[in-house]
């Protein structure tokens, strides 16, 4: 078995010889870079002038805004081992980008993406830390049995650290708890590249195969003892410095030489170097390799215990196969930026000469003061008229303009158009919409692909390694917030992932092209549907996915679905089987409405004839009326008539004997 001080020095071994550490190649690049990016190029002599064309800085600034924006609406998903697999491959692609998020995605992927275009590759890791959390609780009791009843409860269940009794306001004796929470919770944090050393073989791209992977990183004494080390121990362990760590200065620019001589004044603060490696080691002694995590500094081991992944992930714009470091901007724009550097810096030489020519004077005729001051117009004293001779020079400034274009073009061809976009507007203002949008396009390709690496190689493996992690070291359920609903799951239970598929965002210019064709698309299939061709060339479905293409690509959101009701849902069927029931509906209606008109004249007729035979009827109803009116007054006359004569009759006959009366008088 190999021994921990044999570990140990071999360790050491394979961190020196790593690539990144000291001033090997790859560090040498890394910290050039940052120097570039800064414009900390070499000095000219005294008097030279001293400008600094910042194309790698200018490159990697507009490579930013437009990758940042394709990122926005970017997306990862699981593939599904099987078709029974996808809802919950769906589910888990929800929740891994849920828990991205609330680590502060933008600002790691913003931060990776950064060191990968300048340097040429970025990382980020992805692990698990247990944090603690001191909280206070007050718990009032009544007599001292209570009280110690409550303390052995609370020590039982917490990890207390101090208890004390203590009257509140209201005068109730009550114990006043310190107690500490500790809970595992995922990080996911970028790391500068400069801190990252690995060794391995060639042609290997994959972080879990090679031997080392390790981080440089800084503790104080005080944080070097909370992980277990004796004061000593740590006190004793290296300083902090940057005299082989070139990177480390560079990233600070103008703060570097201020920054290298501070130091605490407290012992238990200031800084010691550790590196946290993931180690493929023998420590049998029988040619089996295992990983471990181990934290040494110096020669003291602070942590050692076995794991099965390198929490790690890098990514490159530009991606070298077979090998694990990659080209960025300074690779690429660097020598555009030392040629104009030097373009301008004559330039701006001869403008000098060229405002204030060298001249030639009689020694002891000239006033030498009066020559050198610099004032513009002044007056030189000389005792004889030809005492200063102008000495020829050349102008080169339209050479110097030529020139400078012609690496501005050079710098476009390798390093993409992203720069020259900014200002492209003034330059296509004539031309046609769609030459506008081509002339676009074909300038945007290059960032692009450059983004597109990134996803593949950064942003796809972080949501693999993020899963992996949560599966194999979340041991408790957490809570999610997927699509507007607060869920809990389990990541112990989930399967092993290692496919994920990777959905590009579009640029500005293919996201308007987009729109553009997904408008004209949704106007056929409105003119489609409405010449009868429903079902046979297109259909509601069809629309709908074309109207979630629409607002997605119009970036309103990042669920579209939530301004649209899916034809084929419960709520759209239903709605459907009920324009179906009135459609029908009004269908019979208009068919019973024709069929009246249809047969309004036989009802007319029939109106018609009914009309008569009422009036017929009502003729005979008068008639009848009239007869017997008719026999009623003539009833009426007749006995009229015959009362009359009666009347007559009896008053004849009273006539009669009045008279006969008389006459016997």
């Amino acid at each position: 078995m190999v021994k921990d001080e044999q570990l140990v020095q071999d360790l050491l071994n394979d961190i020196q010889d790593a690539q990144g550490y000291d001033s090997d190649v790859l560090s040498d690049k890394r910290a050039k870079s940052l120097d570039y990016y800064f414009g900390h190029m070499s000095q000219t002599p005294p008097g030279r002038s001293q400008i600094v064309s910042h194309d790698v800085a200018d490159t990697v600034h507009a490579l930013m805004s437009q990758i940042t924006t394709i990122y926005k609406s970017s997306s990862i998903e699981f593939t599904p081992h099987n078709e029974q697999d996808e809802e919950q491959a769906n589910l888990e692609s929800e929740i891994i980008k849920t828990v991205i998020e609330n680590n502060d995605e933008y600002k790691v992927f913003e931060s990776a993406t950064f060191d990968a275009l300048l340097q040429g590759n970025g990382w980020i890791k992805v692990g698990v830390e247990l944090e603690s959390e001191y909280l206070v609780q007050r718990i009032p009791y009544q007599t001292d049995a209570q009280a110690r009843q409550i303390e052995t409860a609370v020590r039982e269940s917490y990890d207390v650290i101090d208890i004390a009794e203590n009257i509140n306001t209201q005068g109730q004796m009550e114990l006043v708890i310190n107690y500490r929470v500790k809970s595992n919770n995922l990080v996911v944090e970028a790391i500068a590249p400069e801190n990252m050393l690995f060794t391995g073989y060639e042609d290997c791209t994959d972080l879990d195969k090679l031997t080392l992977v390790a981080e440089r990183k800084l503790f104080t004494v005080s944080d070097l003892i909370d992980l277990g080390l004796s004061y000593d121990d740590a006190i004793a362990c290296p300083s902090y410095g940057d005299a082989y760590t070139e990177g480390a200065r560079a990233r600070q620019g103008i703060y570097a030489e201020s920054l290298s001589d501070m130091e605490a004044a407290q012992e238990a603060s200031r800084l010691k170097e550790t590196f946290i490696c993931y180690y493929l080691a023998d420590t049998k002694g029988n040619g089996e390799r295992k990983r471990y995590r181990i934290h040494i500094a110096g020669s003291t081991i602070i942590d050692k215990k076995p794991v099965n992944y390198v929490p790690y992930v890098t990514g490159s714009p530009l991606p070298v196969p077979h090998r694990i470091p990659g080209q960025g901007m300074y690779e690429i724009i660097g020598q555009i930026q030392e040629a104009k550097t030097y373009t301008l810096r004559n330039f701006m030489d001869n403008l000098a000469v060229m405002n204030q020519s060298r001249v030639g004077y009689l020694k002891g005729e000239v006033d030498v003061e009066d020559l050198l001051n610099g004032r513009v117009n002044g007056i030189v004293g000389m005792d004889r008229p030809d005492a200063i001779i102008p000495l020829p020079s050349n102008d080169i400034g339209m050479q110097a303009i030529n020139g400078l274009s012609y690496l501005d073009q050079v710098r476009t061809q390798r390093g993409g158009a992203a720069l020259d976009l900014n200002n492209s507007e003034m330059q296509i203002a004539k031309a046609s919409a769609l030459g506008a949008a081509n002339e676009y396009a074909a300038k945007e390709k290059m960032s692009s692909h450059y983004c597109r690496n990134l996803a593949n190689s950064l942003l796809k493996p972080v949501f693999l390694l993020v899963h992996k992690v949560m599966r194999e070291e979340m041991s408790d359920q957490i809570q999610a917030k997927v699509k507007g609903n607060w869920i809990t799951v389990d990541p112990a239970t989930w399967l092993p992932r290692k496919r994920a598929r990777v959905i590009v965002g579009m640029s500005n210019t293919e996201r308007q092209q987009k729109i553009m064709t997904l408008n004209g698309i949704m106007q056929q299939q409105q003119m489609w549907i409405q010449a009868g061709l429903d079902g046979v060339l297109t259909d509601i479905t069809k629309v709908y996915n074309a109207a979630l293409d629409w607002i997605a690509a119009s970036d309103v959101t990042e669920h579209p679905e939530t301004y649209l009701i899916n034809p084929e849902s419960d709520q759209a069927v239903q709605a459907q089987q009920q324009k179906a029931q009135q459609a029908a509906e009004q269908a019979q209606a208009a068919q019973e409405q024709q069929e009246e008109y249809a047969s309004a004249p036989l009802v007319i007729e029939t109106m018609r004839l009914e009309q008569e035979r009422d009036l017929k009827q009502q003729e005979l109803k008068w008639k009848y009326f009239d007869t017997i009116s008719d026999n009623e007054m003539k009833e009426a006359e007749m006995t009229i008539d015959a009362t009359e004569k009666m009347i007559n009759t009896k008053r004849g006959g009273n006539s009669d004997n009045r008279g006969k009366s008389a006459g016997a008088a």
